[in-house]
């Protein structure tokens, strides 16, 4: 992604491009949605350190789902959650502005 704390920050993508481990997508509930920009996709650090993640670890029975990509606002951002959430009910949405 890039090199802005002397190191090249890496992630592997789940089958939508977006920075989150696959099975995500395989899970019937979607507990935690998080839309954002390159902030919340976790630009410049490595896999694991974004704020997603770091929720993912401390609850590990729920479903996250970061939607999170760099240089969209908020109509991408809403398309965003339209196009891969839809009409599936989620109990909590993290729409994070920086």
């Amino acid at each position: 992604m890039c090199n802005e704390s002397g190191y090249w920050a890496k992630y592997v993508s789940d089958r939508h491009g977006f920075n989150n481990p696959d099975y995500v997508w395989s899970k019937e509930t979607k507990d935690v949605i998080f839309i954002g920009d390159s902030a919340t996709k976790g630009e410049c650090v490595n896999q694991g350190d974004e704020l997603p993640s770091q929720l993912r670890n401390l609850q590990n029975n729920m479903n996250i789902i970061n939607l999170g990509w760099q240089a969209t606002g908020p109509l991408r951002q809403f398309s965003a959650y339209k196009e891969f959430i839809g009409k599936q009910s989620t109990k909590y949405i993290f729409w994070v502005s920086f």
